[in-house]
């Protein structure tokens, strides 16, 4: 009986290693086209375009605009850089905000403490940043001494030599006839050091939030002796809001009275011995004072002096808008 052939029957036209296993010669593969990347530069950082459609890494070649959005006539062909590169980035930023946290909580601490407090407040109402400060303190705690300076007393921001104070009230150079300027808008006190320092709180602290008058035209009558937009009762109201700022021992006569009380008490006199109200700085030293008695907790008293200012504003129309010309004839007819 003859054998039989071992080789199976194929069909016309099919390959005979697909059934036997037999693997093709490496020179017989046909190439892949999909694991081939073409020629061209690749950049790391796809448009925003090409990031949006999800397009491969190669059709962007990191040009303005690139191949594919030339292709496809997108004209809005644009690059957002990466906030984050890589994990270095992110802990450079991460120590950076750590050191900034350090700086601000150290000058934090150097606030609550009485020595160092006046000095402190001072640089930074210079323009100093809290980086400089806090470096500044490191330097004070390192050295014993405080930026070469003598000891301060035991209120620091009392020295009357304090650099806040002057870039405050008079940032282009402080006049000659300050001292003179400040000692005769008060009574209160003799002292020109402690009026325009209670002047330079203020107008640091308060007057940014609500300005109820001119710095401008207030600082140059008060220091010309002018009385037009600078009066007693005026300079009074402002010493006595500004002393709720201060922590000087001349502003606070106890514990049970309010700091500034005894210019307040000077404010009541000169308003009430006034027998024409009908000035600008009367209106505003009463918006002042009910701000003063606001923030004593006295409302009943600020509800009082609120009302007057409002009262004796409409009474002079000053809510009316005025020409320069109507203006200065209403100020001729009252001062007649």
């Amino acid at each position: 009986m003859p054998a039989k052939d071992a080789t199976p029957h194929l069909a016309p036209g099919a390959d005979a290693n697909a059934d036997t296993g037999t693997p093709d010669p490496p020179s017989s593969r046909a190439p892949n086209p999909r694991r081939k990347r073409g020629p061209g530069i690749v950049t790391p950082h796809a448009c925003t375009e090409c990031r949006r459609k999800r397009a491969k890494a190669s059709a962007c070649d990191g040009k303005t605009p690139c191949s594919r959005c030339e292709a496809h006539n997108h004209m809005d062909c644009a690059y957002e850089a990466p906030l984050r590169q890589s994990k270095d980035a992110l802990r450079a930023e991460l120590g950076q905000l750590r050191r900034q946290e350090d700086a601000a909580r150290q000058v934090l601490t150097a606030l609550g403490r009485t020595e160092a407090s006046g000095l402190v407040m001072m640089r930074l109402w210079t323009g100093h940043s809290v980086g400089d400060v806090s470096s500044w303190l490191d330097e004070t705690t390192r050295g014993g001494a405080s930026d070469a300076r003598p000891p301060p007393p035991a209120h620091p921001d009392s020295s009357p030599g304090c650099p806040g104070r002057s870039s405050v009230l008079w940032p282009s150079g402080e006049p000659a006839n300050t001292t003179r300027a400040a000692a005769s808008w008060t009574r209160v006190t003799s002292d020109p050091d402690l009026v325009e320092y209670l002047l330079a709180l203020y107008f640091c602290w308060e007057y940014p939030t609500f300005a109820s008058l001119s710095k401008e035209h207030y600082l140059r009558d008060f220091r010309a002796g002018t009385a037009r937009y600078c009066s007693a009762l005026l300079t009074n109201a402002l010493l006595a809001l500004a002393s709720r700022l201060s922590s000087r021992p001349e502003v606070r006569a106890g514990d049970a009275v309010p700091a500034g009380e005894h210019f307040f008490g000077e404010c009541r006199r000169l308003y009430l011995g006034d027998t024409h109200h009908y000035r600008l700085t009367t209106v505003q030293a009463l918006g002042i004072m009910a701000i003063r008695e606001a923030s004593c907790g006295h409302v009943s008293a600020s509800e009082y002096y609120a009302g007057q200012c409002m009262c004796l504003a409409l009474e002079m129309g000053l809510d009316r808008v005025r020409s320069l010309e109507t203006a200065d004839e209403e100020d001729r007819q009252h001062r007649t």
